[in-house]
């Protein structure tokens, strides 16, 4: 495995979930069950919780362990066709599918050192005929510095309070 980084690792968990069985929505979003509609269930939402970092390498290197986790909010409707089920029964079916996709896929090896090594289970509150659980799991990879923070914070923030060839400044009331 190589060095890694946040964005490859969470884009390579997008493609695994996408994978699983049935599964026809998979988007890196906040978690708001108004997100998903019933056309889209079943529906696993990423949300890119926190990372904690912890320095591999520091005098003459540039390399950290990421640990981040992640909350993976599986959404399902619990009444499909002639198929009708207990919302327990549907969301603990569900969130088992999600851990035996990540558990049992290799190409999730190439974009972290290990995904899931822990995980929790909630289970919130869902009106009948939803049924969602929220599966936290933290994933472990590493994170290369490079120059792509410092470009986009120049593009971000520093372009509008530097001033730039041609352009007036807003906040230079001596500007004419």
């Amino acid at each position: 495995m190589g060095d890694n980084n946040r964005e490859g690792m969470l884009e390579a968990l997008k493609s695994v979930l996408e994978q699983v069985p049935g599964v026809r929505h998979v988007n890196r979003q906040a978690i708001t069950a108004a997100m998903v509609s019933d056309r889209q269930m079943p529906a696993i939402l990423i949300d890119e919780d926190r990372t904690a970092y912890t320095w591999a390498e520091r005098h003459g290197g540039r390399v950290m362990k990421a640990v981040d986790t992640i909350g993976l909010d599986c959404q399902v409707m619990c009444q499909r066709g002639d198929y009708e089920g207990d919302p327990s029964t549907v969301r603990q079916a569900f969130a088992w599918m999600v851990l035996n996709q990540l558990a049992n896929n290799s190409t999730l090896d190439d974009a972290c050192v290990d995904c899931a090594l822990r995980f929790n289970v909630q289970y919130p509150d869902t009106d009948y005929p939803y049924a969602r659980v929220i599966i936290a799991i933290s994933v472990e990879y590493h994170e290369v510095f490079d120059d792509r923070a410092q470009t986009v914070w120049q593009k971000l923030i520093l372009s509008t309070t530097e001033p730039q060839p041609g352009r007036v400044a807003e906040f230079d009331i001596t500007a004419k």
